[in-house]
C-alpha cells in the first residue's frame, strides 16, 4: 500500500496544500520581476497587481459550480493547470508583458478553485464545532510555506529567470497527485440545470441571515482597514517612524510571525466562547492601530505588529468559521464564493482611503481606523454560537 494511505485526510490534504503554496511562490515571483523588467511605465509594472482584481466576479460562479462538483477532483485539475501555467513561464524572458499577464491570470482563476474547494474540502472533513483549530493548522503552515518560498525563489531567480518555474512546476504537480490520494468529497445533488443567477444565492442568504448580515458587514470594514495598514506600512516605517528600510522587513515579518501564533493558539482558547474572542481580537486590532498611531520607537512597532497579526487571524478564522457553520451544505460555496466576490471588489477601496488620509497626516489613517475597530468591538461578538 503506498504510504500515503497510513495518513489520514485532513494530513495529507495539509502535505498537499502545503506544497501547493510553497511551489506557487516560483510562480509568482518571476512573474513580478520579469513584469518590473518589462514595464516601460510605472503604470505597467502596476498591471499584474491591479488585473488581479477584475477577477472578483468571478468568485459567484466559482462557488456555484463547486456546489456541484467533487471539491476533490477540482484540487486536483486546478493543481495540475496551475503546473502546466508555471512551465509555460520558461520562455517569458523573451516574450512581451502581455504573455505574463495572461498567464498570471489564469492561474489566479485556477485558484479561485483550489482556495474555495480546499476550504469546503476542510468542512467535509471535521465536525462543525471543530472547524476553526483545523482551519488554524492549515492557515499557520500556509504562513510558514509562503515565508520560505519567496527567499528561495528569489535566490533561484537569481541564477536563472528559467529556475523558479523548473522548480515550481514539478513540485506543483506532486501537489496534485497528493490531492488524489484523498476520498471524494461531493456535494448535495443539485434539484435544476444551472443557472447563471444561481450563483447570488449564497449571497443572498448571507444578507438575510440575522446574525451573518452583521458579522459580514463588520468583516468587510476590517477588510478596508487591513489593505490600508498593509499599504501604508513602509511609508509609515520610513517617514514617520523615520527607521532604516530594513525595519519595514521586522514589522512584516512580526505581523505574518503573529498571524501565525494566532492561527495555532485560537483552537486553545475557543472555550472561552467564539463572540467573546471575536470582541477580544477587535479590541486588540484597535488598541494596536492606536498605538501606531502615537509613533513609538520602532522595537515597540514591532511588537505591536506581532500583536495586530495574533488579533487579525483571531478575527479572520473565527468569521470564517462561523459562517461555514451557518450556510447550509447546499449553498456553501456560492455563500464563500459571495463573500471572496464582495471582498474583491473592497480591496482596493483601503490602500486608496489610507493615502487620503495620509495625505493629510500619516498617523490619522491609524488613528481612525484604531478608533472604528474600537467602537465596533463591543456588538462585533454578539449572538454568536
Amino acid at each position: 500500500m503506498p504510504l500515503c494511505r497510513s495518513f489520514t485526510p485532513f494530513s495529507i490534504l495539509l502535505a498537499a496544500e502545503g506544497m501547493r503554496l510553497f511551489a506557487a511562490g516560483f510562480f509568482y515571483l518571476p512573474v513580478y520581476l520579469l513584469a518590473a523588467e518589462k514595464a516601460r511605465t510605472p503604470i505597467e509594472a502596476t498591471l499584474p497587481q491591479t488585473l488581479l482584481y477584475t477577477l472578483g466576479f468571478a468568485s459567484l460562479w466559482v462557488g456555484a459550480l463547486l456546489d456541484r462538483s467533487d471539491r476533490k477532483r477540482v484540487l486536483v485539475l486546478s493543481t495540475l493547470g496551475q503546473a502546466a501555467l508555471a512551465l509555460a513561464l520558461l520562455p517569458a524572458p523573451g516574450l512581451p508583458l502581455p504573455y505574463l499577464l495572461v498567464l498570471l491570470l489564469l492561474f489566479e482563476f485556477l485558484d479561485r478553485f483550489r482556495a474555495l474547494g480546499a476550504g469546503l474540502y476542510l468542512r467535509s472533513l471535521v465536525p462543525k464545532e471543530n472547524y476553526e483549530p483545523r482551519l488554524g493548522q492549515l492557515s499557520a503552515l500556509h504562513f510558514a510555506a509562503d515565508s520560505l518560498a519567496d527567499p528561495l525563489a528569489g535566490a533561484a531567480y537569481g541564477k536563472s529567470a528559467a529556475l523558479p518555474p523548473l522548480l515550481g512546476g514539478p513540485l506543483l504537480l506532486l501537489s496534485s497527485l497528493l490531492y488524489t490520494r484523498l476520498p471524494p468529497a461531493l456535494p448535495p445533488k443539485p434539484r435544476a440545470p444551472f443557472r447563471l443567477g444561481e450563483a447570488f444565492a449564497g449571497l443572498r442568504f448571507l444578507l438575510g441571515h440575522h446574525l451573518l448580515r452583521w458579522v459580514f458587514l463588520v468583516a468587510r470594514l476590517h477588510g478596508l482597514v487591513h489593505g490600508l495598514l498593509f499599504s501604508l506600512l513602509p511609508l509609515y516605517v520610513l517617514r514617520a517612524l523615520e527607521a532604516p528600510p530594513w525595519v519595514y522587513g521586522l514589522l512584516s515579518g512580526a505581523w505574518g510571525v503573529g498571524s501565525a501564533t494566532g492561527a495555532l493558539l485560537l483552537g486553545r482558547l475557543l472555550s472561552a466562547g467564539r463572540g467573546l474572542l471575536a470582541t477580544v481580537s477587535l479590541f486588540l486590532m484597535g488598541g494596536v492601530l492606536l498605538g501606531l498611531a502615537l509613533l513609538p520607537p520602532w522595537p515597540v512597532a514591532v511588537g505591536l505588529a506581532f500583536l495586530f497579526g495574533v488579533g487579525q487571524q483571531f478575527w479572520s478564522l473565527l468569521v470564517t468559521g462561523l459562517t461555514y457553520r451557518e450556510l447550509p451544505e447546499e449553498l456553501v460555496g456560492r455563500g464563500m464564493g459571495g463573500v471572496a466576490f464582495v471582498s474583491s471588489l473592497l480591496a482596493p477601496l483601503g490602500p486608496l482611503l489610507g493615502g487620503a488620509l495620509a495625505g493629510v497626516a500619516l498617523p490619522l489613517p491609524f488613528l481612525l481606523a484604531g478608533g472604528l475597530l474600537l467602537a465596533l468591538a463591543p456588538w462585533a461578538g454578539r449572538g454568536w454560537r
